[in-house]
């Protein structure tokens, strides 16, 4: 909708008054920029200038509960120097209640914060059993670290990956292959 009022206000409307229009535009704007409450730039508790990359990706406040435990599991993950990452997804709650869980199903700034200057890494969903699954490519050896989203819940877990060292980060765990292995 945007594209075609500009180009009618560039085609019926003068030069000046078309400065003006986008003048006020930017004046209406200008206070929900500045004063976001997620990544304000104004000084104060959101500001991004006082604040890490890790941290804005925490920034809305329904996820600044989990943010020292995601951080420190990424920070796990980037220790490790894998750089095959399996991501097993376990919900062990109905389809409908996870919704309202959100914060176990955070993934991208898992991968995100993960990386660090080693470079980068390889992530792939592992023990997926639905509709998709079928459309996974055949696994060529098995990741030498699991994040495993939600499974703090899950005991069978910890025997599901019997071989990996486990280390619990809130509702998340860990799964690091021990470099013997």
């Amino acid at each position: 909708m945007a594209p075609v009022i500009a180009t009618v206000l560039e085609v019926d409307v003068s030069r000046r008054a078309l400065m003006v229009v986008a003048a006020v535009l930017l004046l209406v704007a200008m206070p929900y920029a500045l004063t976001n409450s997620h990544r304000s730039v104004l000084p104060g508790k959101a500001n991004i200038f006082s604040r890490t990359r890790d941290e804005l990706y925490f920034a809305d406040s329904r996820q600044e509960t989990i943010a020292a435990d995601e951080i420190a599991a990424a920070a796990k993950v980037r220790a490790g120097g894998c750089v095959q990452v399996g991501i097993d997804s376990f919900a062990g709650i109905e389809d409908r209640e996870i919704l309202k869980s959100p914060p176990a199903f955070l993934v991208y700034h898992l991968m995100a914060m993960s990386h660090g200057q080693a470079g980068a890494k390889t992530f792939e969903y592992v023990d997926v059993h639905n509709e998709t699954s079928r459309f996974a490519p055949a696994r060529r050896t098995e990741p030498c670290t699991v994040i495993c989203l939600g499974c703090a819940r899950a005991p069978e877990k910890l025997g599901q990956y019997g071989s990996y060292e486990p280390y619990v980060f809130g509702e998340n765990i860990i799964f690091v292959k021990p470099r013997s292995q």
